[in-house]
């Protein structure tokens, strides 16, 4: 009997250092497919008149990234450019 829960008990250990493997693996391969995303303002500034914030969601066809302006300004979405208030 108590070779049986030792061999329920070390398979039961088995599978969930199988699992927390997997897991580990899983987060690994998200860690390196982050770092392998270019950052797009990272040339000219994305393209951004003053601020280019990576993100996430983007307003400018999903690139990953939105323009800001400087306080006292807007943004034009159409040309990224920012303008006076």
């Amino acid at each position: 009997m108590q070779s049986l829960k030792l061999f329920v008990f070390l398979c039961f250990h088995l599978k969930k250092k199988d699992l927390v493997q997997k897991q580990m693996d899983v987060a690994l391969k998200e860690i390196l497919l982050l770092t392998a995303v270019d950052n797009p303002c990272g040339t000219q500034n994305g393209g951004c008149d003053h601020l280019c914030v990576l993100s996430h969601v983007s307003d400018n066809s999903g690139v990953g990234y939105t323009c800001k302006c400087d306080p006292g300004f807007s943004l034009s979405f159409a040309t990224k450019k920012c303008n006076r208030k």
